[in-house]
């Protein structure tokens, strides 16, 4: 399809990455999903010219697989291999909210007939596992950003911060926009919830100590953000029923 330019602009575009790395860039001579005809009789009609050009545009390449980046393709292309025999991998990085009965069905079709989709966090994999009634194989992938490079010194940000600076003390933290599918809340809401978190010997790997309101908080808290880390095959839950002593400090030695 014919590039989107305000999107390309906003977002970025690795068509010219492509064309200097040797890769071809086809034009399917098809508008931005933008500037589509919101009619459902025009809409059916420029949907079905994709598919019959895509279609026509991998008998004629002799494609052997598609990978599929953008979510507006992925019916596209799971309508043109039909029939034809070629597998096609979807990369997807969020679950939009399903709408409608149409829409919930089509996207069931779509990511069903994929032959592999690859996402780039566990959280997002176990999201996919759950809504899909075909099972599929997932693959995750990270997303491979550089890290920034700092400007201001440790001694600055600490202070700034007011974070002691201890030798043994260990910082987690991340620089992003907080976009909710992309999983960045669920740092967030283990940082507000866990109070402590140990390393330790015998039948369990790791005791985290948790503060949560209800059993209906310690039961999203379990499945929605210890059970979709990945590896986590089970887990044990004690609950405190009252506490005689719970401090953060000790007595100085004598």
């Amino acid at each position: 399809m014919r590039e989107d330019q305000a999107n390309a602009e906003r977002y970025g575009s690795m068509r010219e990455q492509y064309r200097r790395a040797g890769v071809r860039v086809l034009q399917l001579g098809q508008p931005p999903i933008a500037d589509e005809p919101r009619q459902g009789t025009s809409k059916l009609l420029s949907f079905k010219e994709k598919v019959q050009k895509l279609k026509a545009l991998v008998r004629k390449e002799d494609v052997h697989v598609l990978d599929v980046h953008l979510a507006p393709a992925n019916p596209i292309c799971a309508a043109a291999t039909l029939g034809t025999g070629i597998p096609f991998v979807v990369t997807l990085y969020q679950l939009n909210t399903v709408q409608s009965a149409k829409l919930w069905l089509a996207g069931q079709f779509n990511l069903g007939s994929a032959a592999l989709l690859i996402t780039d966090s566990n959280a997002q994999a176990s999201k996919f596992r759950k809504w899909l009634l075909r099972r599929r194989e997932i693959r995750v992938i990270p997303n491979g950003t550089q890290p920034p490079q700092p400007v201001l010194t440790r001694e600055h940000m600490l202070r700034v911060l007011t974070i002691p600076d201890e030798p043994n003390l260990t910082i987690i933290g991340q620089i992003s926009s907080l976009v909710p599918y992309k999983g960045h809340l669920v740092l967030l809401r283990a940082a507000k919830q866990v109070l402590e978190c140990h390393h330790v010997t015998g039948a369990w790997n790791y005791l985290l100590k948790v503060r949560l309101r209800n059993t209906k908080e310690l039961e999203s808290f379990l499945s929605g953000t210890i059970k979709a880390v990945h590896g986590v095959e089970r887990t044990e839950t004690l609950i405190t029923l009252s506490s005689a002593k719970e401090t953060w400090t000790l007595d100085p030695a004598p």
